[in-house]
């Protein structure tokens, strides 16, 4: 890469700290990805899952994803909103 060239990057949760509104900026990435390109699918959907800023966010990325991810009861509280206690659902 030559001096010219810019590096497109996610910032951390800390710089999103700064941010008046840092579920906005999660929401512009998952946007992005179907107008822009400019990240990958995997890295805006890792951020987004690593963020502790999701809000609404997850019911947008893939259920593997969701479910695979490092933090085990990482769903289970939306799940438990959206289908509700009983085992048949």
């Amino acid at each position: 890469m030559d001096g010219n060239e810019a590096v497109l990057r996610l910032p951390t949760d800390d710089e999103l700290d700064r941010h008046p509104d840092p579920a906005a900026v999660l929401q512009s990435w998952l946007d992005a990805l179907e107008s822009d390109g400019v990240w990958s699918e995997r890295e805006v959907h890792r951020a987004v899952l690593d963020s502790r800023h999701r809000t609404h966010h997850l019911r947008q990325l893939p259920t593997d994803e969701v479910l695979g991810h490092d933090e085990p009861d990482l769903a289970q509280p939306h799940l438990l909103d959206r289908r509700g206690t009983r085992a048949e659902r």
